[in-house]
């Protein structure tokens, strides 16, 4: 679980591709493929597994009594250091508070 304010589509992929290329690292390729709607799964046994990245919306986590938004978070644990990073992180947040009905 995260908060949303970490993630856009391009930080999802490549946690996605992250967490397929560690269990193709521990589990190894079997060489075995299998090609579903054009597109080519290998290992096959990737069909098989499923991970899910959870992202808590802006607004609902909450620390020391108070609620608590990705960008302090990131502040809490250093990302605000990396600027291209903090920069990014900020757009994220800002779209999420201004879509978020209440």
């Amino acid at each position: 679980m995260t908060a949303a304010g970490f993630f856009n589509q391009k930080r999802r992929d490549e946690a996605h591709a992250a967490v397929v290329k560690a269990f193709t690292d521990v589990l190894g390729d079997d060489g075995k493929s299998i090609v579903m709607e054009g597109v080519r799964i290998a290992p096959s046994y990737l069909l098989r597994l499923y991970f899910l990245l959870i992202e808590i919306p802006e607004g609902s986590w909450c620390a020391a009594g108070r609620s608590t938004s990705a960008l302090d978070i990131g502040h809490m644990i250093g990302t605000d250091k990396n600027l291209e990073r903090w920069s990014e992180m900020r757009v994220n947040v800002a779209k999420m508070q201004a879509s978020r009905p209440s």
